[in-house]
């Protein structure tokens, strides 16, 4: 499922490159001159590198579902 920047949160999953990442913080910047963009800080779920990326308002990226478990080891 693809998803618009426009339409990102934080918490979401995306897969960028080959890689599953979760947005951990979004800012929307319109600019006086040119047009709008999105920065997002990434975290990386393999290696936990957090990186930033730009993306223009017209991309599409991948959806990705994450799903949060907890469990109990009962010995």
């Amino acid at each position: 499922m693809t998803v618009t920047i426009n339409e990102i949160t934080g918490g979401l999953g995306l897969r960028i490159d080959g890689n599953v990442y979760v947005v951990t913080e979004y800012s929307h910047v319109k600019p006086g001159k040119g047009s709008a963009f999105v920065r997002v800080k990434l975290k990386n779920l393999r290696t936990n590198l957090s990186i930033e990326r730009t993306f223009k308002s017209s991309e599409k990226l991948e959806d990705v579902f994450l799903e949060e478990k907890f469990f109990q080891y009962l010995y």
